[in-house]
This record gives C-alpha cells, sequence and structure tokens, in this order.
C-alpha cells in the first residue's frame, strides 16, 4: 500500500548498527532520550545481530561506527527526517566519515531528510561531506543541522519546518543523489568534475543523440533522418551515438553550482549574453519566429508518401526505430534553439496563441508553458492520487501535447529521469508528460504556467487518440502514485499563474 507522502508516521527515525565502542557518552544519552519521545523511531542494534545484518559484516580493517541495518528502509521511508550519528562529531576518524557516508546514501535512497545534532561550520563539514567544493550550495540546503540541547526542543524544532522547505530540501536530495551519488559512476564523474574545477578547466560537453541524413524531399525543404548507426536504446548508458556539442555560453562554474556535470549551451539559468538562439524555436510556427521543425515519425509509411508545405525554413524529420512516445524528449543534435515547441499529432496549433506562450516562456524558461492544466490530489480512503483532468485552479501539470520548454530539460529526462518511471512509461505507453512535469519541476522547483486562449487546439478529425481509451484517467491516477513512490516525494508544485490570451 502506498503511504501518503505529506503524513509521513515518524518525525524522525534511524535504524542503525553500532560496530564501535567507545563514545563520549552524548551519543547515547542523546538516542534514549529521542526514544522516549512520540513520534520518533530510532534503533540501535548490536553490530552482531543477525538481525541488522543478516549477511554478516564485509571484513574491512576499520569498521565504521555506525551502518544501516538491512532493513532501515522500513523507518526510513516512513520518517520526514533522518537522524545521522557518530560517537564525536568535533573530533571525525576516517571510521566516523564513512559511516556517515553510509547513512547519508540510506537517507537519500529512502528520500528522508537527514538531520545532523551539530551546528554547520563549512570548514568542518567540508571533512565528511562528498565533494562539498564543487557542491557546497546543495549540500547546505539538502540537511538540517540542528544542534541537540534536548529531545523535547529537537523534535519540537522539526515538527515546525514548512512543508515547503521540506519539499525544498528534498528537491536539492533528489539533485544529489540522481546526479552525484546513487552509483559509483555518477562518483567518479562528479570527482572528475571537482577536479576540474580545482584545475579551472572547462567541463565536457552535454551529450546529444546522432541523427544521420537519409533523403531530402524535392521541391520542398524537407530532410529526413534516422538515427546514428550503433543507437542504443538503453537510456543510463552514453553511447558512441551521442555527440558532443559546442558550447556558446562557456562561462565558468559558478559558486552556487546545481546542474548536471556536462557543459550546455545554455540552460534555463545561465547568465550570459543572448544569442540569435535564444528568441527562436524549434517548432512549426509563423517564419518570423522559426529556425527549423524537428517531427519525430513512428509509424510504417515513409515521410516521402507525405505532402509537406513549402517553408522558408527546414523541416526535420527523423525516423525513429521504436514507436516510444519517450523519443520526443530525446536529445537530438538537430535541435539548436533554446525553446522546445512539443505538439501531440491530434493538437492543430494555433499562431495567436503560440506567439503569446512563447512570450510567457521566453519570461520564464525555467518552468513548462503550456495551454492545458491539470491537477493531482491525495485519496486518503483509496491510499492514492487521483489525476485531476477537468479544468482547476491551482493545477499543478501542464500537458506537454502543446507546450514549451527548455532543451536543458531533454538532457534531464534523458539522463536523469529515475529508470523505474521510465520503464513504466514504455510499458504503459502513457504518462511521459507527468514524468516531464514532475521532473522539471523537481529540477527548477518551480511550478508551471498556463496559458488560456479561446483556442482548444481540438483535431475533429482524429479519434484514436490515448487519452480517448476509457482506461486513460485510471491509467494516469496510477502514474502518479507510482512516479511519485518512485521519485519518493511528491515533486509537483501547485500555480495559479493564467495569462489570458485574446
Amino acid at each position: 500500500m502506498i503511504k501518503n507522502p505529506y503524513d509521513k508516521p515518524y518525525v524522525i527515525g534511524a535504524h542503525l548498527g553500532s560496530l564501535q565502542n567507545g563514545g563520549n557518552g552524548n551519543t547515547s544519552a542523546m538516542i534514549d532520550s529521542l526514544s522516549s519521545m512520540a513520534g520518533v523511531k530510532v534503533v540501535i542494534k548490536g553490530g552482531t545481530d543477525v538481525r541488522c545484518f543478516p549477511n554478516g559484516l564485509p571484513p574491512t580493517h576499520e569498521n565504521p561506527q555506525y551502518l544501516p541495518c538491512s532493513q532501515a528502509g522500513d523507518i526510513l521511508q516512513n520518517s520526514s527526517f533522518c537522524l545521522v550519528i557518530v560517537n564525536n562529531w568535533e573530533a571525525l576518524t576516517s571510521s566516523a566519515v564513512r559511516s556517515i557516508h553510509a547513512q547519508l546514501w540510506a537517507c537519500f535512497f529512502y528520500r528522508s531528510i537527514p538531520v545532523i545534532p551539530t551546528k554547520y561550520e563549512p570548514a568542518q563539514v567540508e571533512k565528511y561531506l562528498p565533494f562539498f567544493s564543487l557542491l557546497e550550495s546543495l549540500w547546505s540546503k539538502a540537511i538540517v543541522y540542528l544542534p541537540f540541547t534536548s529531545a523535547q526542543n529537537f523534535v519540537s524544532k522539526l515538527n515546525e519546518i514548512s512543508k515547503q522547505e521540506r519539499i525544498m530540501r528534498l528537491d536539492k536530495i533528489s539533485k544529489l543523489f540522481n546526479r552525484h551519488l546513487e552509483t559509483v559512476g555518477k562518483q567518479v564523474e562528479t570527482a572528475v568534475a571537482t577536479l576540474n574545477k580545482a584545475l579551472l578547466l572547462p567541463q565536457p560537453a552535454v551529450p546529444t543523440v546522432r541523427t544521420r541524413l537519409v533523403a531530402e524531399i524535392p521541391r520542398t525543404q524537407v530532410r529526413v533522418y534516422t538515427l546514428d548507426e550503433g543507437y542504443n536504446e538503453s537510456k543510463s548508458i552514453v553511447g558512441s551515438n551521442l555527440a558532443q556539442t559546442e558550447p556558446l555560453c562557456n562561462t565558468s562554474m559558478r559558486v552556487d553550482f546545481e546542474g548536471p556535470l556536462w557543459t550546455f549551451d545554455k540552460t534555463p539559468w545561465t547568465m550570459c549574453h543572448k544569442s540569435s538562439s535564444s528568441t527562436i524555436l524549434t517548432a512549426f510556427l509563423f517564419w518570423r519566429y522559426a529556425y527549423s521543425n524537428d517531427t519525430y515519425f513512428f509509424i510504417p509509411p515513409k515521410p516521402e508518401t507525405y505532402q509537406w508545405p513549402k517553408t522558408p525554413f527546414p523541416i526535420h524529420v527523423i525516423r525513429v526505430p521504436l514507436n516510444k512516445l519517450q523519443s520526443r524528449f530525446l536529445p537530438f543534435d538537430l535541435i539548436k534553439t533554446d525553446a522546445v515547441l512539443t505538439v501531440d499529432d491530434e493538437v492543430v496549433p494555433d499562431l495567436s496563441a503560440m506567439k503569446l506562450g512563447f512570450g510567457v516562456w521566453n519570461d520564464n524558461p525555467d518552468r513548462i508553458v503550456g495551454y492545458v492544466a491539470r491537477s493531482h490530489e491525495w485519496l486518503k480512503s483509496h491510499s492514492n492520487f487521483k489525476y485531476i483532468a477537468s479544468a482547476t485552479s491551482p493545477y499543478s501539470l501542464i500537458l506537454t501535447g502543446a507546450s514549451f520548454l527548455h532543451k536543458y530539460f531533454l538532457y534531464a529526462y534523458t539522463f536523469e529521469l529515475p529508470h523505474e518511471v521510465y520503464t513504466s512509461v514504455d510499458a504503459l505507453m502513457n504518462c511521459e508528460d507527468i514524468a516531464m512535469n514532475m521532473l522539471s519541476q523537481q529540477i527548477s522547483e518551480k511550478a508551471p504556467y498556463q496559458v488560456s486562449t479561446v483556442t482548444r487546439f481540438a483535431c475533429p478529425l482524429c479519434k484514436g487518440g490515448l487519452s480517448r481509451k476509457k482506461s486513460h484517467y485510471l491509467i494516469r491516477s496510477a502514474c502518479i502514485t507510482n512516479f511519485i513512490h518512485f521519485f519518493g516525494y511528491d515533486p509537483l508544485k501547485y500555480s495559479t499563474f493564467t495569462r489570458k490570451g485574446r
């Protein structure tokens, strides 16, 4: 049964095995006093307890002071905050640092906000937080530093932390874990990035999915492409099909670095001189605004059999090997603009509405801006989320069937989306827009924006769309419930903003 992510049964939790003795007594006293408080679940087992370490401990020259028990997730996923402890915070040993790393990894994995019972001092925390020199802005906001004076005061102060602050910290935790800590490979990449920063070297360019020209349709500007040979469907592997873009804004890494490790030509937060590509978009629009139009074909008929319009700009038609909804979010090398307009095959674009939407996006490039808003709510009686399809305010989702988003989010979707979410979208052939909303809002920490127009973008002759199936809304409710479970918390933000057009 899925638990309500907004109402976890424990304020603070921990389930650890104690491998060393010799603490200064303060840690034991703190644990004893906390254990007597309501809403606290702190369990400490002995290092030889087979219930804590059923497979035994790996042979090491120096055992960490505390390690999460094998069943720690039962407590941590039901705890808003995760207690991190060592015997003495003032005199950290190498075994204590290893203990902190193991506990933080468990807290992050189960999306429980770490609480360290000492004050925040950058010079001190740098000794035990991995890659602190590169990721200080994330670490400082992901962890609660709260000196322990009494159990009642400790729990009371944690209860006072607002829902908004908790979600902000969970957003930071997700960035830290998904990009830098989850696997050995990501840790190595982050170590290289830290070294590059210290040596004032640029980061590697962002990978893109490489395409290959296969045909040009006579008397038009339509060019047909396929994916380069060697394309691998696995999203988690950066293969030979990934080209490296040339950065347009090769600015030095900012102190408040929170982005991935690659160098982007631009992100929604890049501070540099605007280029012409910042005011144009990849979409089929009025020629004054358009740079190119990228169309992705998943159906058997060849693009050459279609009647194409004559346009003053090129139209790129990309044939992908599999009929996958998520191919719309691949970071193709042909996309040269910052703005990407995604349009479903059953949507009829309207010029005035597109211009209005692009204007709103241009002022808010870190948000998804679109025309059809949806929402979600927790149903306590059913222990799941409900997808709300009716017009509502506030809203938390913008359908990507007609929406603007920054090219940056295509890279994020391909390389950062939790694997369980990615495979679920493939299996269901649905909900890729929900996944993009969750990921983009987690990264930007901002809600989407709606543009309201009289145009409904409806295609009167289109009758076979996914949204017309009877099970569509049930599937989308299940998607929200499961995706939030995979994310470990609800990253969606509510918005009431609406820009109205004529």
